[in-house]
């Protein structure tokens, strides 16, 4: 069986030049090519033999990490309009507290402050990034899209050490309350056509988490099941990031498959449960989108790779 299985984060009218949500016009677009060029199926109840495919196109599913908002006020309405199942991966805690993932909190302090300075005490910064100060708006984020990125390869007491001193400095910007779904809203979307699986408790590297790799997974396991009555049967690993530890854990804690950011298109027979591989669509035009879905970008890699 092979599917091709894509990802999606946020899709809103708003703007944002740190991390641009999806258009929900050119989601729609996206959505309807789906429909039409392949069958488009719940993954995890595909992955485990429980749906069997209806034709003989080409399968594809949708999945959406984290539980932005936005999933139900323009993403949903569109999946259901055009007939299409989906699976979304929330951040049990992030849901719990309202509010967003760390990385977005970040992006969020460096575009909403008025503060043209920064210390950062860290041994971890690198050269490149140990000028903290800016003269203007536009430098302090364009510093935020050199460190976000930094950040996320390292492990989680720098990266916990460098986020509180950022928090601490931009004290002059309010959290961004009210982004998350509720539990309400994910009970409802899983009632009509939604898989509901776990993308972890905190949104940690897991595979730098070794001491509280087991929470991370069984805690946002458990807070799913006892909000919506049902164990969810995949871990969408944060960033992608995971190991053979993660991997045997994830399966210790009872999930059924892990969902992984390894570009390409899942097959049976070649990939584990662990390491199911997707394909991240972004907020460009739909036609670099098409180039996607239909594997030319990532055929153009494996040529590059081979020279």
């Amino acid at each position: 069986m092979k599917i091709r299985i894509f990802l999606f984060h946020r899709v809103s009218p708003l703007r944002d030049p740190l991390w641009d949500p999806m258009s929900p016009a050119l989601f729609e677009k996206i959505v309807a090519y789906l429909s039409k060029a392949y069958e488009v199926v719940p993954l995890e109840q595909t992955l485990t033999g429980n749906h069997k495919p209806l034709s003989k196109k080409e399968l594809c599913a949708i999945t959406f990490d984290d539980g932005y908002a936005d999933f139900i006020n323009y993403a949903f309405p569109i999946l259901q309009k055009y007939h299409c199942p989906s699976s979304m991966y929330v951040i049990s805690d992030c849901v719990d507290q309202n509010l967003p993932p760390w990385t977005y909190i970040i992006n969020h302090l460096f575009i909403h402050t008025s503060h043209l300075s920064l210390s950062i005490h860290s041994k971890a910064l690198p050269p490149g990034l140990s000028k903290t100060t800016w003269s203007s708006s536009r430098e302090r984020i364009n510093y935020a899209r050199k460190l976000s990125p930094f950040m996320k390869q390292l492990n989680n007491r720098e990266r916990v050490l460098i986020y509180e001193q950022i928090q601490k400095e931009f004290d002059d910007v309010d959290e961004p309350k009210n982004m998350m779904m509720s539990w309400d809203n994910i009970r409802e979307i899983g009632r009509n056509g939604c898989e509901i699986g776990s993308h972890s408790a905190s949104h940690p590297l897991l595979a730098n988490k070794t001491n509280e790799l087991e929470h991370e997974l069984t805690a946002s396991a458990e807070k799913i099941k006892a909000e919506t009555g049902k164990f969810p049967l995949a871990i969408s690993y944060p960033f992608g990031n995971y190991n053979e530890a993660v991997k045997a854990m994830s399966e210790k804690a009872g999930y059924k498959t892990g969902l992984t950011v390894n570009y390409g298109t899942y097959n049976s027979d070649v990939h584990h449960l662990f390491e199911i591989p997707r394909i991240e669509l972004y907020s460009e035009s739909f036609f670099k989108s098409t180039l996607r879905i239909k594997g030319y970008i990532e055929n153009t890699r494996k040529i590059i790779k081979l020279k």
